[in-house]
């Protein structure tokens, strides 16, 4: 801004000289970027409360940003300082102007080359900078929509999430033999029939098409848990894992390249198992078939066989790099204890998900009403939400960049309107010789395109 306040600065030759002894310019250059300063600390402040609404939650301790006291206060001096220099750098000019040249000068003699030369330089050092923020909000942009286009590996539309967490004290134990629970084993665990029955009953419902569930969603995911993997054959290495219930990969439309995936019969009472993704199979077997081999985990006695191959999919964001993966069934899982009492349920529907909340939440209540069900929401707005930081950084590179566009395009104005108003004697001459007011048009916005081009 006192950029614009410039031209402005240099209109009277006597004014200026006046107001070298006066103070006048000096004061005036204060006060105004002083009002300047403190409209952007209202501005400030303002912004931050609407960053903290729009910004991703995925930005740690978003919720503390806040107007830093010593930047504050070093951008209040800075702010000060460039009010003095602007009202006194033309007035320290005007000491080696001749007063009766000066007074010559509003009888329609233009104002010397050093002065527009330096006002214009300021214009295009402003246009350069603002061109800088707008090519860095460009590749935000550019950014924001090449992560947009890189396929998760699973399907995310007419797929609803929400989040179970079972009481240790009512789930963490065995069945036993005596009671009348319907399709229970002695010896299996209660969170493990909790989720037999509940997939039954969710499976049942009108307009389900699938239904699985994982301890950590797809895009979701802040921290991998891995395990040491020992492969015949091979080095082994460390590995990350999940667990998965149900129809789990029919329910996220991940596909089976190999084998079978997971499903309901592979409990506590079969051979356990494990499906692996085919970077996996590529890492361990090359271009061999997995299926059927086995591997063998830190901790277990027995070793598990390969029941399938699965597509790859991105796990803790869409530019995570793919990396080996192992899924394990709820009903086997890790060291063979009991089954986890977290889990992402994922439901496949063929109507609108948003449909069946109510019903699934009754579905859910009539297994246990007890249980809290929680952070309801879609796929396609897991997988949304995981473009979050790109689509606020964008917003923030082009914010900034509008506004020095603004700026920069408010001080061509003021050097070509003061230039402009310099110029009316030369003007009148130019017309009074035949020229038209296209052609003083054209000369006027072929300074302030000089300028912007120049700048750019």
């Amino acid at each position: 801004l006192g950029v614009v306040g410039v031209p402005a600065a240099g209109e009277h030759g006597v004014g200026l000289l006046a107001a070298l002894f006066s103070g006048e310019e000096a004061v005036a250059g204060v006060g105004g970027d002083a009002l300047g300063g403190v409209a952007g600390i209202i501005l400030a402040y303002w912004l931050v409360e609407v960053f903290r609404i729009i910004g991703p939650k995925t930005i740690p301790r978003l919720a503390e940003v806040q107007v830093n006291v010593i930047v504050l206060i070093f951008t209040l001096i800075v702010s000060v300082c460039v009010g003095v220099i602007i009202g006194l750098v033309p007035a320290i000019q005007t000491l080696s102007v001749n007063l009766t040249d000066t007074l010559k000068e509003e009888g329609g003699r233009p104002i010397s080359n050093g002065r527009r030369r330096v006002r214009q330089t300021l214009v295009v050092i402003e246009i350069a900078l603002a061109f800088v923020l707008l090519v860095g909000a460009g590749l935000s942009i550019k950014s924001l929509f090449q992560v947009t286009a890189i396929s998760p590996g699973f399907s995310s539309e007419g797929v609803l999430t929400l989040n179970l967490s079972l009481p240790a004290a009512r789930y963490r134990g065995l069945m036993e033999a005596q009671g009348n629970q319907q399709a229970s084993t002695p010896g299996s665990s209660r969170a493990s029939l909790f989720y037999k029955q509940l997939f039954e009953i969710v499976g049942s419902l009108p307009g389900v098409k699938s239904v699985g569930g994982v301890d950590q969603l797809p895009l979701g995911i802040q921290s991998r848990r891995s395990l040491w993997v020992d492969v015949p054959g091979t080095p082994g290495g460390t590995m990350p894992f999940l667990n998965v219930a149900g129809d789990f990969f029919k329910a996220m439309d991940i596909p089976v390249a190999r084998g079978r995936a997971i499903n309901s019969s592979d409990t506590e009472a079969s051979p356990i198992v494990v499906v692996v993704n085919e970077t996996f199979a590529r890492h361990f077997w090359g271009s061999s078939n997995p299926v059927g081999q086995t591997i063998e985990l830190d901790g277990e006695a027995a070793p598990r066989e390969v029941i399938g191959v699965v597509g790859d999919i991105k796990l803790t964001g869409l530019t995570s790099k793919t990396s080996p993966q192992m899924y394990l069934p709820y009903q086997q899982p890790y060291r063979l204890r009991q089954s986890p009492l977290t889990i992402a349920l994922v439901v496949r529907t063929d109507v609108k998900p948003s449909v069946m909340i109510e019903s699934l939440r009754k579905a859910i209540m009539s297994v246990d009403p007890t249980l809290p069900v929680f952070q309801i929401k879609t796929m396609e707005e897991v997988v949304h939400n995981s473009t979050a930081e790109y689509r606020f950084r964008g917003i923030l590179m082009g914010g900034f960049a509008l506004i020095a566009m603004l700026m920069a395009f408010v001080g061509v104005y003021g050097v070509v309107a003061h230039s402009a108003r310099a110029r009316t004697y030369e003007i009148g001459v130019r017309m009074a010789l035949g020229a038209t007011p296209r052609n003083v048009m054209l000369m006027i916005l072929g300074e302030g395109g000089k300028l912007a081009l120049m700048g750019v």
